[in-house]
């Protein structure tokens, strides 16, 4: 089955929720945070791969509230060193 949601840019995703930090999308995309800094910059390039992961990521946040509570009462806090 062929992918058909729309694909997102990394940068796109950070500036829509400024309310999750870029270390904590650094852990949810599995990369390093100055690969989401060069991302943001646009001075990596982004493989086609992560653009659907990225927009997998923004489906999930705007659908699924489970999803959202533990990015932001799980990850983020165990992230940023909260946990």
């Amino acid at each position: 089955m062929a992918y058909t949601a729309p694909l997102l840019h990394p940068k796109e995703l950070i500036n829509k929720y400024p309310s999750i930090s870029k270390k904590t999308f650094a852990a949810l995309m599995g990369v390093g945070i100055d690969t989401i800094y060069q991302w943001n910059s646009r001075d990596k390039a982004v493989s086609t791969q992560t653009l659907r992961q990225v927009a997998d990521i923004n489906e999930r946040l705007e659908t699924d509230p489970v999803y959202r509570d533990r990015i932001f009462k799980e990850i983020q806090p165990r992230v940023l060193g909260y946990q």
